[in-house]
């Protein structure tokens, strides 16, 4: 820098300085007070100082703008952070202010369901699902706090039908999404058949037995409800007698599976045959002086729910000596079980036939 000193006479005189020029003062940072930022679709966010910076200025010029915290992600949320913003002007001179950055996560999760679904229902008839069998993938851009569903507990009553279950995710801020499943539920359980190992059942006095599920079923059982019973044979008579016949007794549920088991079925008869005798009966005895009888004799109408095997009778013969008397002859009726019956009808021997007189032809007589 030159600098000329001229006096009142217009004589002069010069001289030289070299001058410096320096800028000492700070800039003035101007910050917001506060700020809210969003995460992304990624679960972070990065920020420069336009951000925090309201309006810095210096006196000659800034040079820089520069923060402490550029990268925000969900460990942010939702804290509040100071970040620093530090200018600087061309001389180097620096100052700094503050804003409190707030960090939220306003992006709902992705709730991804299955499309359908089928649950087996178990032995006790119930199935409880979680969200695990709802959920195929579902996701977010942070972290998963809850998954709800709106039905969780299904019984015999939800077979066949097919219902709606809502998924409803919700993240760690709060930001909820749902999805649906179609839920079908169904019985594929067999009932459980349980059978008499063995059974007798007697025949009735027309020789004939009808049974029902409760001659053969001890305990069957199913997880929801048996519809219809069934028996292989149900009517069982005389030509069944003493022959062991597997029985097979079939049970089937409300969704159509089906078992069954098997009873030893024994028919046995015990009723004892009906003996019919005549009340009594005139026997006359033959020219040789006897009479043999049979049954015929003495069973006037004798029948059984079966049929009789075997007539008897305790006295069959007579001769001269019976007369005049009146006997009791026993019949006794057994029939093809062995089961014996008897009846008695009183039998009077009569002679009706004359003597044979036989006189010599002459014969001659001296007096005394």
């Amino acid at each position: 820098v030159y600098v000329t000193i001229i006096d009142s006479s217009n004589n002069f005189d010069q001289c030289s300085s070299q001058v410096t020029i320096v800028d000492t003062i700070k800039p003035i940072p101007l910050c917001f007070t506060d700020t809210l930022i969003r995460l992304n679709s990624s679960g972070a966010f990065t920020i420069d100082s336009s951000f925090i910076d309201s309006a810095s200025f210096d006196n000659c010029k800034i040079a820089s703008w520069a923060i402490d915290i550029n990268a925000f992600d969900c460990s942010h949320v939702p804290q509040v952070q100071t970040v620093t913003l530090t200018v600087t002007d061309s001389t180097g001179n620096t100052n700094s202010c503050s804003t409190l950055v707030t960090v939220v996560d306003t992006t709902p999760p992705t709730a991804l369901c299955f499309s359908d679904t089928l649950l087996r229902i178990d032995n006790s008839g119930n199935f409880t699902i979680d969200s695990s069998f709802i959920d195929s993938a579902s996701f977010d851009n942070c972290a998963i706090a809850t998954w709800a569903i709106d039905i969780n507990t299904f019984d015999c009553s939800s077979i066949l039908k097919t219902q709606t279950v809502t998924l409803t995710i919700t993240d760690s801020t709060g930001n909820a999404s749902s999805c649906s499943t179609l839920v079908t539920l169904v019985d594929t359980t067999r009932p459980i058949a349980l059978c008499f190992s063995d059974t007798t059942l007697h025949l009735d006095s027309s020789g004939a037995f009808i049974i029902d599920s409760s001659f053969v079923v001890s305990a069957s059982s199913d997880n929801c409800s048996i519809v219809s019973w069934a028996l292989s044979k149900s009517a069982f008579s005389c030509p069944d007698l003493n022959i062991v016949q597997p029985t097979n007794y079939t049970i089937t549920d409300s969704s159509g599976n089906v078992n069954s088991c098997t009873t030893q079925i024994t028919i046995v008869d015990t009723i004892k045959p009906i003996p019919l005798c005549f009340n009594d009966t005139l026997l006359r005895l033959n020219a040789s002086g006897s009479f043999t009888i049979d049954s015929s004799f003495i069973d006037s109408a004798s029948f059984d729910n079966c049929a009789i095997a075997t007539w008897s009778l305790d006295i069959n013969s007579f001769d001269c000596s019976s007369i005049p008397q009146t006997q009791t002859v026993t019949l006794t009726v057994t029939d093809f079980s062995g089961n014996a019956n008897t009846c008695s009808t009183q039998v009077t021997l009569i002679d009706t036939t004359p003597p044979t007189a036989l006189c010599f032809s002459d014969t001659l007589l001296r007096i005394d």
